[in-house]
């Protein structure tokens, strides 16, 4: 080994065992917290995908929704090794502490060694990159590949003549658009930067569409499979995934605020878990075109989630076990996903079109927020889970957003660029414009911070050069635009940290369920209570902290707590199930069945009400009226194993061997331990 070479695998060794050793410290930090067994939302809808993949089926039976690559990567370390939540959290940070070498990397060859040193050790201790990176979301996979397909590039443009660099810059770049998407548009970026550099080292206008043309096809050999598979499954060509339009459409439309992903209305659903966005996309375009209206078993227009029985509710997404991936969309039924992302994308190029003034109002709003100090939450609150983290509270204090940002602006606006910082400069404005159209949060503008860092960085060596130099005229000037830079991102012009404040309810709820779905129901209950001193007639709080006090075996409570509810929201059917349960568990039947139909008559396919109702029946003896219940309820949902192990016993009353031993081997095949606790309770009396 070369002199030369020791300094640089000590910093390079420094980097990754400085950034792992923080991530690993994070992740034990958050494993007591609410959130790290209790995935919820998006969290939960990958974990799900990622299941089925390992465990049912690895092609999938419907187009993606979403780009599939993480789900994927999921899938494979859940079919190796097991389902568990520490293992990919484990294999994202080693990804986020390689991510901090290829930034130092990066900044070598754009910026020298001093302000790569200091780029690479600002990735380590970073909040929002320690925070993502324990997150079950694309981010944490994403991020690194970005940086990779930077750091590809700058290779290769070493040599542009070595044409197998482009190769794998290019395929690198496809491999990311699988994860997100709109890497796409940040692709054309690419290929420009690539011939201009081609030009720049005198390669033939041959060579130089030779070069674009691998390119090109490097991306498209990359995409192609996922692309030929969607055919495949679903019969409709989607190039990765199908819910594009529906984004685009969040994020312009009248009531659009550019940075929460609400859809105008909700459609719950007793199946197993779907993205509230996608179902949205899927029930209101059959509804608004008359093609396939939403006759899915047990969908209907509501509030909140599915209450599945032990499952934290999810806006508009049932917290149950189950597929995330999308099964049920529109598979030969109604419209196809590409007419639905493209319905959606009409209508927001529609509303665009005949408001062009609000259009660009808002498309300003979103490019502003994207650089805002605020860290936008879209399923959690940043700020929020750093209280189950010292290690995070101390770091968003000395390392925020808002103080890396202005650095980095400075830097990227003070002098003409070489190549290399073209790459950077040209790729955190392009990933930028891939983001604004759309809607913006602290999660989707997390692939430009590495960039930003590394600048903040140089920021920081440079002025300390001038300082040093005593160029007073200098460092005056680089002080008064970073200044003005600071005011762009710490004015708060559209009040994003007052709706953070006024969505804190949602953060004590969000936590909240997550302890009810561990089973620690003293603390679920302590933060529904704190929910609701934010935002007394919160129902869905109300309806959880019921919810929870019965599992707690705390009846009266939890009856004063489904009171309050129906006095806010009589007509919830969340509410009138889960006092039907208290009823039926404080010995009072008859006013059980009372509730469970008034449920069942707001909504007929309501799947808890339907088994709650039938099992009761089934332990009262009233056999007939119970089995068509729990059939119905099992029909609905057929990963139901409550139902299924319902039914089971309900034929083991009846004396009916052969259906005793169907439903037992279906409820065996959801649950085998619980199946065969259950079977030994003692046979209920049989019907008259």
């Amino acid at each position: 080994m070369g002199e030369s070479e020791a300094p640089e695998r000590r910093i390079i060794f420094s980097l990754f065992s400085a950034a792992l050793v923080l991530r690993l410290a994070y992740l034990l930090e958050m494993s007591s917290g609410p959130y790290f067994v209790s995935p919820q939302l998006d969290e939960l809808n990958f974990d799900l995908w990622g299941r089925r993949i390992a465990f049912e089926s690895f092609w999938g039976h419907s187009v993606f929704p979403r780009g599939p690559l993480y789900p994927y990567f999921l899938g494979i370390l859940y079919r190796i090794f097991g389902h568990d939540y520490f293992l990919p959290r484990l294999a994202q940070s080693v990804l986020g502490a390689l991510a901090a070498i290829l930034l130092y990397l990066i900044g070598k060859r754009t910026f020298g060694r001093p302000p790569a040193v200091l780029g690479g050790a600002l990735a380590v201790a970073f909040p929002t990159l320690i925070f993502f990176g324990g997150e079950l979301l694309i981010t944490s996979i994403f991020l690194p590949l970005s940086l990779l397909t930077l750091w590809l590039f700058l290779r290769w443009s070493e040599e542009p003549r070595r044409t197998g660099r482009l190769a794998a810059a290019g395929a690198v770049c496809g491999l990311s658009a699988l994860a997100r998407p709109n890497m796409l548009l940040v692709a054309p970026f690419f290929a420009l930067w690539s011939a201009w550099v081609a030009w720049r080292a005198g390669l033939s206008w041959r060579g130089n569409f030779a070069g674009l043309v691998l390119l090109t096809a490097s991306v498209v050999a990359v995409i192609l499979p996922v692309t030929v598979r969607n055919w495949v499954v679903g019969r409709d060509f989607v190039l990765i995934s199908s819910q594009g339009g529906i984004n685009f459409y969040v994020g312009n439309n009248a009531a659009a605020t550019g940075f929460t992903s609400a859809t105008p209305k909700q459609f719950r659903y007793w199946t197993e878990y779907e993205d509230s966005v996608d179902l949205f996309a899927r029930r209101q375009a059959e509804i608004e075109t008359g093609r396939g209206a939403a006759e899915g078993r047990g969908a209907a227009e509501g509030r909140g989630a599915a209450e599945g029985r032990g499952a934290a509710e999810g806006r508009g997404a049932a917290e149950g076990r189950g597929a995330a991936e999308g099964r049920g969309a529109a598979e030969g039924r109604g419209m196809k996903p590409s007419e639905i992302s493209r319905y959606w994308s009409r209508k927001a190029w529609d509303w665009i079109a005949s408001h062009p003034t609000d259009a660009a109002r808002l498309a300003l709003k979103k490019a502003l927020l994207f650089w805002s100090a605020v860290e936008i939450k879209d399923n959690k609150s940043i700020s929020f889970a750093a209280r189950f983290s010292r290690l995070l509270t101390v770091l968003l204090w000395i390392l925020p957003f808002g103080l890396v940002a202005p650095l980095a602006l400075v830097q990227m606006v003070r002098r003409r660029p070489s190549a290399s910082q073209a790459l950077l400069i040209g790729f955190v404005i392009c990933y930028m414009m891939s983001v604004v159209p759309f809607f913006v949060c602290a999660r989707y503008r997390m692939p430009v911070v590495p960039v930003l860092l590394l600048y903040a960085a140089h920021w920081v060596v440079e002025a300390a050069g001038e300082i040093s130099c005593k160029r007073v005229r200098a460092v005056a000037i680089r002080l008064v635009l970073t200044g003005l830079f600071a005011l762009l991102v710490w004015v708060d012009s559209y009040g994003a940290r007052r709706v953070m404040r006024e969505l804190r309810h949602e953060d004590y709820w969000v936590a909240g369920n997550g302890y009810m779905i561990s089973g620690r129901y003293e603390k679920a209950a302590e933060y529904y209570h704190l929910a609701i001193e934010e935002k007394p007639d919160y129902a869905d709080a109300w309806l959880n902290l019921g919810k929870t006090l019965i599992q707690a075996e705390d009846f009266e409570g939890a009856a004063e707590a489904i009171n309050r509810l129906l006095a806010v929201d009589p007509d919830n059917t969340g509410g009138l199930s889960n006092a039907a349960v208290i009823a039926e568990k404080t010995g009072d039947p008859t006013r059980a069945e009372e509730l469970w139909r008034r449920a069942l008559d707001l909504e007929p396919d309501n799947a808890p009400a339907l088994l709650g109702l039938g099992d009761m029946l089934r332990v009262l003896g009233r056999l007939d009226e119970g089995e068509a219940l729990l059939r119905r309820a099992f029909e609905i949902r057929p990963d139901d194993f409550e139902a299924a192990v319902g039914l089971a016993l309900l034929y083991r009353a009846r004396g009916d061997a052969g259906s005793l031993t169907l439903w037992a081997e279906k409820a065996r095949a959801l649950n085998p331990e619980q199946t065969d606790k259950r079977l030994k309770e003692e046979a209920r009396p049989k019907a008259n």
